[in-house]
C-alpha cells in the first residue's frame, strides 16, 4: 500500500473530562499526544510497530472491558464504580 501511512487518531477522554488527541503512526514508530489547543504535549519515538499495536490492543481491551461492566451494571441495576471514566475512542 504504497502512500498509504500506518496512522491512527485517537481521542483519549480522561476521567476530568479533559480530551486529548492521539496519532499513533507505525511507520514512524511515535506516538503523539495533542491537547484541546492543539499543542503537542507528549511523544514517544524509536518504538517498534509491535510497540506501538501493543499499547492500542491493550487500551482496547481496558476500554471495552469497561463497556461490559457498564453494561452489566445497567441491566443490573447498580450504580457501582466501573473505573475512572476516562477511555480511548478511534477514528
Amino acid at each position: 500500500m504504497e502512500g498509504k501511512k500506518e496512522e491512527r487518531m485517537w481521542t483519549w477522554l480522561m476521567p476530568s473530562g479533559k480530551r486529548y488527541n492521539v496519532l499513533t503512526n507505525i511507520e514512524e514508530g511515535t506516538i503523539k499526544v495533542f491537547d484541546h489547543d492543539k499543542k503537542l504535549v507528549n511523544k514517544e519515538e524509536q518504538l517498534s510497530a509491535e510497540a506501538i499495536r501493543f499499547v492500542e490492543k491493550n487500551f482496547l481491551e481496558y476500554e471495552e472491558a469497561k463497556v461490559r461492566l457498564l453494561e452489566l451494571e445497567l441491566v443490573n441495576g447498580s450504580e457501582g464504580n466501573s473505573g475512572s471514566g476516562g477511555g480511548w475512542i478511534i477514528r
